[in-house]
């Protein structure tokens, strides 16, 4: 286990989120790292608003997109625990309409039923986007959603199990499902937990964690504090409103654990802070250690397709294989709007890096890449 620089980790952080305001990159940018037991540092550079030119504070809310799915998954996880499901279990245990599913296949520009799918979808494979369900190609891109079935996630769940091909048989290929298999979890906690899953979560996560203002459906006063979304038009930093949605074309009746929770640097810091203690926060176990061991172990065999030699899937995270600047076994996830977070169980540390942005985002983000290895190059030998 290594200690950070504290003086380095801030030159090399606010090196490189000076130059991203200046290149217009970013409008701005929250972020908190945590090391051996305390916050070692936090900051907010840069802008809330670019048309206000208000400033960044610790206090501003983002939106989350899909940094929403380790909690969700830290949900199921509760679930299992409280022995009202398990993860090998058939996800038709609690929506039977997902039973008998069909593998989609392109033909004459047209999408149809192939074959049937050589099993079924357990919900191990949801959180490990091994299910086939809307993943992220062209069978995918082809079943949009009518806009009257992402009204709730109930009606949304509903139309996947009755309406969607799958991409590939459960557990063919890794393929990221951004949106329905995260949904269909946070459906099937509702199901098992008899709670609507805005409730569960903040129930069962945000009020034991100290998460006070991460949530589906903003109060008044903390869409006040959400940041713009920013955006680049000729070189320049512009806003690009979002209107009254935590995400784009998700209502605020959908709470989609896929993507629509909007939080703050220190609440998020929180989790991060639990999953890097072992399921602990402030002296209170949410999760026990080995089951947050479980999430951080990878569950997708390397002879998997889209399973590469840095990374694979854990339960709702991204694990570490191979990487040049991360430990192997660090995990975390990314949002499509520029969030970021990883925790690294080797140097006992975590760190969560936040901005709204409607490019350069998700797991592949070059801020996320810089973030990491602002951070890691500031240990200690």
């Amino acid at each position: 286990m290594k200690k950070l620089d504290i003086k380095k980790l801030q030159n090399n952080i606010e090196y490189t989120l000076s130059q991203d305001i200046e290149d217009c990159t970013i409008s701005g940018a929250s972020v908190s790292i945590y090391n051996n037991g305390a916050t070692v540092f936090e900051g907010c550079y840069g802008m809330a608003d670019t048309d206000s030119k208000e400033s960044l504070t610790i206090n501003n809310i983002f939106r989350m997109a899909s940094m929403s799915k380790p909690i969700t998954a830290v949900c199921i996880m509760l679930e299992m625990e409280r022995g009202h499901l398990d993860i090998n279990d058939n996800l038709s245990k609690f929506i039977p309409g997902f039973k008998s599913k069909y593998v989609g296949k392109v033909e004459g520009g047209k999408l149809i039923r192939s074959h049937p799918a050589s099993s079924e979808i357990k919900l191990l494979h949801l959180l490990t986007h091994t299910s086939g369900l809307l993943s992220s190609d062209e069978i995918g891109s082809m079943q949009p959603v009518p806009q009257e079935d992402n009204a709730t996630l109930e009606k949304c769940v509903n139309y996947y199990a009755s309406n969607i091909l799958l991409s590939d048989s459960p557990f063919e290929r890794a393929l990221y499902s951004g949106m329905a298999g995260f949904d269909t979890l946070s459906r099937v906690v509702e199901i098992s937990s008899g709670m609507s899953f805005d409730e569960y979560v903040k129930k069962n996560v945000c009020d034991v964690l100290d998460m006070s203002d991460t949530t589906f459906t903003p109060t008044e006063e903390q869409w006040n504090r959400i940041v713009a979304m920013h955006d680049q038009k000729e070189g320049k930093n512009v806003t690009s409103p979002v209107g009254r949605h935590t995400f784009d074309g998700v209502p605020l009746t959908h709470f989609a654990g896929s993507c629509a929770l909007v939080s703050t640097l220190h609440d998020y810091s929180h989790f991060a802070q639990m999953l890097l203690c072992e399921g602990c926060y402030n002296g209170y176990q949410l999760l026990k250690p080995e089951t947050i061991r479980l999430m951080r172990t990878p569950h997708v065999p390397d002879t998997v397709l889209g399973i590469g030699p840095g990374e694979t899937w854990g339960l709702g995270m991204r694990v570490v294989k191979k990487d040049a600047y991360l430990c192997a076994g660090t995990f975390g996830w990314s949002g499509a709007y520029g969030t970021h977070f990883f925790v690294d169980p080797v140097n006992d540390l975590c760190a969560v890096y936040l901005k709204n942005s409607r490019y350069d985002g998700g797991s592949g983000a070059n801020t996320a890449r810089a973030f990491e290895k602002d951070v890691m190059t500031a240990l200690l030998p």
